[in-house]
């Protein structure tokens, strides 16, 4: 398993960006949809996955995203920051409440997928 580590500047400027994003994405009730539906005792494993070829950037601030919301989702990281990825390649599975997973995982995806893509278009160019 890989180790992260963000230094204190950096988890303080990323907890500030999570908790806005959080704050955004679910307002003042929290995700409608996963309360509606979603069992509260109910958990489960999922798996980020890489649609695309490139280079893995963020996943640090991914799994800031789960810590935040939930201490108690486990996040293993299959592939650091500056790993190559194939399209289908596991980056992370993350597990927990269900309604936890859902709740951080348009959150964490969007730095993910952000971070990664502009690491990748970085390494075309280096």
């Amino acid at each position: 398993m890989a180790t992260l580590h963000l230094n204190h500047s950096e988890q303080t400027d990323a907890k500030f960006l999570i908790e806005r994003a959080l704050a955004e994405d679910l307002g003042t009730c929290g995700d409608l949809t996963s309360l509606a539906l979603i069992p509260e005792d109910a958990e489960a494993a999922v798996n980020i996955v890489a649609r695309h070829p490139g280079v893995v950037s963020g996943v640090a601030v991914a799994k800031l995203v789960f810590e935040i919301h939930d201490k108690s989702v486990d996040f293993e990281v299959h592939i650091s920051d500056g790993g190559k990825l194939a399209a289908g390649d596991v980056v992370a599975t993350v597990s927990g409440k269900t309604q936890s997973l859902l709740t951080g995982e348009r959150t964490a995806l969007n730095f993910l997928t952000h971070l990664s893509g502009v690491a990748t278009l970085t390494s075309r160019f280096a």
